[in-house]
């Protein structure tokens, strides 16, 4: 269990491999879920903290996958759900190395690990002021810098209450959050990525 803090907020996230489908995926393939706690006061007692929301993110440990030659990663996508298959189709090729979009963004990343994040939940009472970009910036800082990327699909949780116009509205202000982060879209595609080795070049230079 780790414990991130942020601001006034902890996030508490486990660990957990995934075990589904085929053993072909099994160490590879690691479900990242966490709670998002809120302390009312700072110097209340830590019974206090109340949780007002979760995340959930995948840890795909492709460079693995591609030096034991166990299975595609592409394909595995595509068959786990559509927005996993979204993102396959926008970050892989068909061999299992980096599409060539993707590349037009960033001309190489060595780091083959991808951080997929599924889901991110606040309360009501604690969304807006850039808390939930400061909450998914923790996130990446701490269980997504093993990796080279992060990729998202920026759409609401749940749409199934919500017209199709709300939902490309919801979905654009998403993207511009993310953009904001430093996020860029990979061309043809609803996936928005981020590339961890050139962020921490910037950072050195």
């Amino acid at each position: 269990m780790q414990v991130i803090e942020a601001y006034s907020y902890v996030i508490r996230c486990g660990f957990e491999a995934s075990l589904s489908h085929t053993s072909a995926d099994v160490g590879y393939v690691h479900h990242v879920e966490g709670q998002i706690f809120w302390l009312p006061q700072e110097e209340s007692d830590p019974d206090e903290w109340v949780e007002v929301g979760s995340f959930s993110a995948l840890h795909l440990q492709c460079g693995s996958m591609i030096e034991d030659d166990v299975f595609e990663p592409r394909e595995w996508a595509e068959q786990e759900d559509a927005e996993l298959g979204e993102v396959g189709a926008a970050v892989f090729d068909e061999g299992g190395s980096w599409s060539e979009a993707l590349l037009s963004l960033w001309e190489d990343i060595e780091n083959f690990d991808v951080l997929v994040i599924r889901d991110l939940m606040l309360e009501e009472g604690h969304r807006g002021n850039g808390l939930s970009s400061r909450i998914i910036r923790r996130i990446i800082d701490t269980v997504g810098y093993p990796c080279g990327l992060v990729a998202v699909v920026p759409i609401p949780v749940s749409t199934h209450a919500m017209t199709r116009d709300e939902v490309k509205s919801v979905s654009a202000k998403l993207a511009s959050r993310f953009e904001g982060m430093g996020f860029r879209q990979i061309p043809g595609s609803v996936v928005w990525a981020l590339s961890l080795e050139h962020e921490a070049e910037k950072s050195v230079n």
